[in-house]
């Protein structure tokens, strides 16, 4: 029962990540079938400066790609109130980036349709978005990780550095209402008077888990068409995997 739970979690998860994903990088060929010309609009400032290249900023203008076939790197995310779709398409040294935003709304889920009017551009982009996931079998074993420990330290004493036996140690704690017979037996540090208190330290220790590694596959099919007539053609893929506890131990 828990693993069927687990795996309608793990579809589900997908399904949400379709449309509501920050960013979706997909990797594919574009098929320009005739010259295509895109609008820009210039970069914001703001984000310009943020960049180590200023002469990478997006100016405003028109992009014209060739009739042909080009390796490009496609990413629909959104950012604040717009969606957007970048490409960078290998035309030379240097790709061609390609960028263009489209109101939040509009869904980009496993089927989209954006018209021109919304892309501001002379093409409406349409297109679908298939997904697999794909899970191995659960695996156990022991991972190294950090938990938080309290240690009891006594400050205090006739000069720097004066060691205390373990029991004047335990009744210094005690009188400090500290648990003694912890298992963090109370550090001394001089000066005098000897004040005891608890500290919390990061420690390394190991960890009982089991675990899956889930691989989510998305195949995209779009084209970019103009009435009838389609003129560019974009296959891609993207793949992402994630390791997936099932079961994590207590930390010591």
């Amino acid at each position: 029962m828990k693993r069927q739970v687990l795996a309608q979690a793990g579809v589900l998860a997908a399904m949400v990540c379709l449309t509501g994903c920050d960013e979706l990088k997909f990797n594919g060929m574009f098929d320009v079938r005739e010259a295509m010309t895109f609008t820009q609009e210039a970069e914001d400032r703001s984000v310009c400066a943020q960049k180590a290249d200023p002469s990478d900023c997006r100016q405003a203008g028109k992009v014209v790609l060739a009739a042909g076939q080009y390796s490009t790197k496609v990413t629909i995310g959104k950012s604040g109130s717009k969606k957007f779709v970048k490409m960078e398409v290998k035309t030379g040294s240097k790709p061609t980036k390609i960028e263009m935003e489209f109101d939040k709304n509009i869904e980009t889920g496993d089927h989209f349709v954006i018209k021109a009017d919304q892309l501001k551009q002379a093409y409406d982009l349409a297109g679908d978005i298939s997904t697999k996931v794909d899970r191995t079998q659960e695996q156990s074993g022991y991972e190294h990780c950090t938990y938080q420990a309290q240690e009891i330290v006594c400050r205090g004493g006739k000069s720097e550095g004066l060691e205390l036996d373990t029991e004047t140690l335990g009744d210094l704690a005690e009188a400090a209402g500290l648990d003694k017979h912890g298992p963090n037996p109370p550090v001394y540090h001089g000066p005098n008077p000897p004040v005891c208190h608890p500290v919390w330290v990061s420690r390394p220790g190991s960890q009982h888990v089991r675990y899956f590694y889930e691989t989510t596959t998305k195949d995209i099919k779009a084209g970019f068409v103009q009435g009838e007539k389609t003129f560019g053609d974009y296959q891609g893929q993207s793949s992402r995997t994630e390791k997936v506890y099932t079961y994590q131990g207590h930390c010591h």
